[in-house]
This record gives C-alpha cells, sequence and structure tokens, in this order.
C-alpha cells in the first residue's frame, strides 16, 4: 500500500452479506466492491472471527427485520431498535480498534428509530381485516 490508507464505509444492505464496503480506489482493487469484510479477513487476518460472527448476526437481524412489509418501512419495535443501535456501535467499535491502522472507516449506517406511522397503520389493517381472522389473532 503506497502510504494511502484503505477506506471502506460502514453499512449494512439488505440481504448483502457484509457491512463494509470498499470507499476508494485502492481498497476496491485490493478488496473488491463489497461488502468486503471476509476479503479483508482472508487478506489481513482481521477483523477477528468473533468480529465477523457478529457482523454476521446483525446482517441476519437487519434482514429479517429491515424487510418493508409497510408501505412506510421497517418493522422494528422500539426495543429492537435499542437492541439493534446498540450492537451496532459495538460492531463499528471493533471494527475501528481492529482495523484502524490499515483502515479508515466511514459510519454510513442509519440508526433506526420508531416510525410514527407504524400504529396508524397496524391500526387501520387490523379495522380492515376479516372479523374471524380477528378473533383467531387473539
Amino acid at each position: 500500500m503506497s502510504g494511502q490508507k484503505y477506506r471502506v464505509c460502514f453499512f449494512f444492505d439488505h440481504g448483502a452479506g457484509g457491512c463494509l464496503w470498499a470507499d476508494n480506489e485502492i481498497t476496491r482493487q485490493t478488496f473488491g466492491l463489497g461488502p468486503v469484510d471476509y476479503a479483508i479477513a482472508r487478506k489481513m487476518n482481521k477483523p477477528d472471527a468473533a468480529t465477523l460472527q457478529l457482523i454476521d448476526s446483525l446482517d441476519i437481524w437487519h434482514a429479517r427485520y429491515y424487510k418493508h412489509p409497510l408501505p412506510f418501512g421497517t418493522t422494528f419495535q422500539q426495543a429492537g431498535f435499542h437492541g439493534f443501535n446498540k450492537a451496532l456501535d459495538t460492531l463499528l467499535s471493533l471494527l475501528q480498534e481492529q482495523l484502524q491502522h490499515e483502515f479508515d472507516i466511514i459510519d454510513g449506517q442509519e440508526r433506526y428509530g420508531e416510525n410514527e406511522m407504524a400504529e396508524e397503520y397496524q391500526e387501520m389493517e387490523k379495522s380492515r381485516m376479516p372479523e374471524t381472522r380477528k378473533q383467531a389473532r387473539r
């Protein structure tokens, strides 16, 4: 590497399988476009196995909850937001600690919050549901 640091952007994209995306030419040439989490691990022996496992877990969590079944976005519940956001911050800290000498990491991950329309939409859907289905759900 010619004095220039590798640069990656940290974010999860629905079902992509990782969270680190090449953000400059030297990173793209060395590791590919992205996600490049495992390409980095193969070539540099970091991040460590526990951090890669956390990436995989958060990728699954993100894909499961951020699936757009509602017309306005995510189905995360408030407790889910807090847990997911806290886990994101933990992962980002681990990545920064382990990769800091070779990589600049740009935090591009949105932190999620409750959608104000979620409750209203769910009530509207309940009112449109046939009476027998309403009773079965209780």
